[in-house]
Formats: structure tokens, sequence, C-alpha cells
């Protein structure tokens, strides 16, 4: 029984230890910026973005809130206001989005900086043309290919 008990706890720490934190962040948030990062399954991606939703403007993922996704999930999304003496109206801060790499495998991750009231408008857009535009809500649009190994 002991023995057995051995076993699991040190399955569960190689499984612990084996995962990773990998803090992303873009070189240049300019529309159409295209970057590539490659995990483990097991680990997490947290991607650092500049926002300021005081705008109207948020980040979203249009692959998430389709369903395209299938070797990555989302974890957690929070904000943070810049440390400018306090929060002041109207100063932006950093998003941050944790995606789990869940599966082996490659895909895109779309990040769209825009005004989510004009998100269905662009989705049935994209689904009329064939090519998401992000400047139907207004904003830009950064792509991050993940590539998820065992």
């Amino acid at each position: 029984m002991k023995s057995i008990f051995i076993c699991l706890l040190v399955a569960l720490l190689s499984i612990a230890v084996a995962s990773r934190k990998i803090e992303f962040h873009f070189s240049s948030l300019n529309d159409g910026t295209f970057e590539a990062v490659t995990c483990q399954v097991g680990d997490e991606i947290e991607v650092h973005l500049a926002e300021n939703p005081t705008t109207g403007f948020t980040w979203m993922i249009p692959e998430e809130k389709e369903g395209f996704n299938s070797i990555w999930s989302v974890k957690d999304t929070s904000y943070e206001a810049a440390p400018k003496g306090g929060n002041q109206v109207g100063s932006g801060g950093m998003r941050k989005i944790s995606i789990n790499c869940d599966y082996a495998g490659s895909e895109h991750l779309t990040l769209v900086y825009g005004k989510p009231q004009l998100y269905d408008r662009a989705m049935r857009e994209w689904k009329e043309v064939g090519t998401f535009d992000a400047l139907t809500m207004g904003g830009k649009a950064v792509q991050l290919k993940i590539t998820s190994i065992r």
C-alpha cells in the first residue's frame, strides 16, 4: 500500500515539474503581426497585451468564441491597470491571457483588439467573404502560431 502511494506521488510530481509557464510578448502589436511559440503539452502560455478599456476596445479570440481551437484552451484572462501613481481615469494597462497547451499539434490563435459590439458583424462578414477583417471592428489583429509537442 505504501509503495503504491509513493508511486502515485512521484508520478504527480513529475507531471507538475514537466509543465511550465511561458511568458509571451509580441514584438509588435501592429495589425497583421504574426509570431510563433513552441510549447509542450501541459505548458501554459501567458500572453501579455497592452490594452486601454476606457476606449471601448478589448482583446478577443475568435477561435475560442467560435470553437475553432482544438489543441489549446483559454485558462484565464485578466486586466491590470498601469501603475501611474494610482489608477488614473483613461490610462491603459496590461491584458494577460493564459493559454493551456492541451494537445500536440499546431494551430493559430488570433487576437483581435476591437469593439466587442461589432464582433458579430465581423463574423458575418468573415463567413460571407472568407476573410476576417479586424477593421470591421474598428481595430487590429495579431496572430500567434502555437506548436505544441509531447
